[in-house]
């Protein structure tokens, strides 16, 4: 049941990139330069589409708790405990959705590498510095608040509005 807790970490870091880029993005929307804004553009497509397909791999793990047996109303500890393993074809199912997630997470943060990449060249990068470090506090804290989730479907739940959020902070 290993798998559970690596698949909600890697949901939660990919809601978590979401939300700096957003960050950054609301950050540099209203600067009045063409080459930041073209990108922002781009930036926040790809991000939404991103953010997209980590909501319907959420949906697919509930599927495959649901498909387990597994009581929703439990904890994460309590689940994990009752549920120590896996069939390999449910490992296998389990590690492609958390490497769909980590893929997620990865294209976001390179999106973030971009946007700050041309502001370095605009020599306009301090606010990129300060919407990541609002983002780390703001993950930390998150990460924590699904750690400590009363039940399976409350940290699915925090994290499937954690995605809402962050795609109507990107449109």
């Amino acid at each position: 049941m290993y798998g559970v807790l690596e698949l909600l970490s890697a949901a939660t870091a990919t809601a978590k990139a979401a939300d700096a880029v957003a960050k950054v993005a609301e950050r540099y929307r209203q600067r009045q330069n063409v080459e930041i804004e073209t990108l922002l553009t781009s930036v926040r497509t790809e991000a939404i589409a991103r953010i997209n397909e980590a909501d319907f791999a959420l949906t697919e793990f509930e599927r495959a708790l649901t498909e387990k047996g597994i009581d929703f109303s439990k904890t994460l500890a309590t689940t994990i405990r009752e549920n120590p393993s896996w069939s390999p074809a449910e490992w296998f199912h389990l590690r492609q959705l958390k490497w769909r997630l980590e893929g997620f997470t990865k294209s976001i943060g390179n999106s973030i590498d971009d946007i700050a990449a041309l502001a370095r060249c605009k020599d306009d990068a301090k606010d990129i510095a300060e919407a990541e470090i609002e983002s780390f506090d703001a993950a930390r804290n998150f990460g924590q608040s699904i750690n400590s989730a009363t039940s399976v479907k409350d940290a699915i739940a925090l994290l499937r509005d954690e995605l809402r959020k962050q795609r109507t902070a990107l449109t």
